[in-house]
């Protein structure tokens, strides 16, 4: 069977399209810095979970499913409360390394869209045309 004769299966075969860009200036910080602390809010919850027991059968709650289901959504919470003031130091971490990884695929783009010698490869729809 020939790829052409199946045109509804080259968008599937093609090389994915790069990542979208994030505009630093407007308002791509201000994403970088919600992603760092929803990373952190992650990493942190992870710890209360392992650090903080278990409801016990033979405690207050009784140790129930919802009691289980509270708990890990009240760890959830602390995480996210200790991320926004500040954390650990994780999402500052994170933060500055999203912001120079987007800075350099920014210029990395644009070197390539403006040197002439650098083509890009051909889609398959193309290669079929």
């Amino acid at each position: 069977m020939d790829i052409t004769s199946r045109p509804d299966l080259l968008p599937l075969l093609s090389p994915p399209a790069p990542p979208p860009v994030i505009d630093t200036a407007s308002g791509g910080k201000e994403q970088a810095r919600s992603a760092a602390e929803k990373f952190e809010a992650f990493f942190l919850r992870t710890i209360l979970e392992d650090l903080i027991p278990e409801p016990q059968e033979d405690a207050f709650g009784g140790g129930s499913n919802a009691e289980k289901i509270w708990t890990s959504q009240l760890h959830e919470q602390y995480a996210e409360i200790l991320a926004k003031r500040g954390g650990i130091g994780i999402a500052d971490l994170v933060y500055r390394q999203l912001l120079t990884l987007q800075q350099t695929t920014q210029e990395t783009t644009t070197q390539q869209l403006n040197d002439p010698a650098i083509q890009r490869p051909l889609t398959l729809e193309e290669q079929a045309r």
